[in-house]
């Protein structure tokens, strides 16, 4: 779910990650729009990534999604490992291991939307606040992934039941 195991293995092709993000504003809760699929995250519903603040200054993260009407959850801890570019966080769901985590794009103003890669064109995810986006932002989202090397064919939208 949302980011787990080491998924930001394979190819080297990295579109730039936005280095001005401001942690306070991003942490909170993510509804998981689309992502390209993993095995980890196969049947997977409902799909959140929710990132708080831990005392030492890392990050607490916690994915959360639907299997079977089963709600199944993933912990795991972040840090910016180059505060010039807080964009490009490492995440590890089980140490020693650890992964690229990669804000490629956001939505610079409101912080409402977000899109993630890891190291390949193989790891892609949507982020909103909401747990539905505009089909119009979407496709723009889509678009900006196939500019940047993306298999978009392959990427699936994630079922996010409405939420009051």
């Amino acid at each position: 779910m949302g980011i787990f195991g080491n998924i930001f293995a394979g190819k080297k092709n990295k579109p730039p990650a936005v280095c001005d993000l401001e942690l306070g504003r991003y942490l909170g809760t993510w509804y998981e729009i689309a992502r390209m699929p993993q095995t980890f995250e196969n049947g997977l519903d409902n799909v959140t990534a929710t990132y708080s603040l831990m005392e030492d200054g890392r990050i607490r993260v916690v994915n959360a999604g639907t299997r079977d009407g089963k709600r199944q959850e993933a912990r795991a801890v972040a840090w910016v490992p180059d505060s010039s570019c807080t964009g490009e966080l490492f995440v590890s769901f089980l140490r020693p291991f650890r992964s690229r985590y990669r804000v490629i794009l956001l939505d610079k103003e409101k912080y409402s939307y977000a899109v993630v890669a890891g190291g390949s064109v193989n790891y892609f995810w949507i982020l909103s606040r909401e747990p539905w986006m505009s089909e119009e932002l979407y496709s723009k989202i889509i678009s900006f992934a196939f500019s940047k090397g993306f298999d978009t064919g392959r990427i699936v939208r994630v079922k996010q039941e409405k939420r009051l």
